[in-house]
């Protein structure tokens, strides 16, 4: 009897959750299968990411129609300028197609380090994209759901003096122009002389792909934390 009791409040949990449709952008693949293997809850949907010949966006749903009714979210990484665009016509769209909802997960918020106008002239990108992602088109359900992590933090806590060995954690591994290599053992360098371990998360994927298997560094996933995102 106690078993059959479990299983009926497992029912009963899962009935209560959502079945979520992922989509992703080329540069998430690998996280957003991560992210679908938390949950039977989560299935993963594919876009066909085409270019014309003169290098615009030539973008398509596949199986638009069997996403009606359905809670949809959107994994995206707006890792460069040029990989924006063609997400974001992606993400407007989606929310039109009679979805019951409609979230979007962008974990690193790239332009959340200029938010600020120092002197006249200056253009805080960090408010331009938040406008941008403030009028996604509303779904069925209502306005868009939005999932970041850190937009940013500027504090940074380092130990100066008598540790043994020093570790750091970044939330998002930017590492703009290979700068993470400054960070790597160099000929017989150890551990002693650099990170013990630095750790990052895969919001970034362009970096994980780069840095690899490489000392120090250690990725620790996001899916766990998305997919748990996706119920709310």
């Amino acid at each position: 009897m106690e078993n059959n009791n479990n299983m009926g409040e497992l029912k009963a949990q899962n009935q209560n959750k959502k079945q979520v449709r992922l989509f992703y952008c080329m540069e998430c693949e690998e996280l957003a299968a991560k992210v679908a293997a938390q949950s039977q809850l989560i299935t993963l949907q594919s876009i066909n990411w085409r270019n014309f010949d003169d290098g615009f966006p030539n973008l398509f749903i596949n199986n638009a129609h069997d996403i009606r009714g359905q809670h949809v979210a959107f994994l995206a990484s707006f890792s460069s300028p040029s990989v924006i665009f063609e997400q974001l016509s992606v993400i407007y769209n989606l929310p039109r197609l009679f979805v019951a909802s409609f979230t979007l997960v962008l974990p690193f918020f790239p332009t959340g380090s200029f938010e600020r106008m120092e002197e006249e002239g200056d253009v805080a990108t960090a408010f331009t994209m938040a406008r941008i992602l403030s009028n996604i088109p509303i779904s069925r359900g209502g306005p868009t759901s939005l999932v970041i992590y850190d937009i940013h933090a500027l504090q940074k806590v380092l130990v100066a003096h008598g540790a043994a060995k020093v570790s750091a954690y970044v939330t998002h591994g930017v590492f703009p122009k290979r700068s993470w290599e400054r960070f790597t053992p160099k000929n017989d360098e150890g551990s002693e002389k650099g990170f013990a371990f630095f750790w990052i998360t895969d919001s970034c994927p362009h970096t994980v792909k780069a840095i690899g298997n490489r000392a120090p560094f250690e990725v620790l996933s996001l899916a766990g934390s998305i997919a748990d995102a996706l119920q709310i």
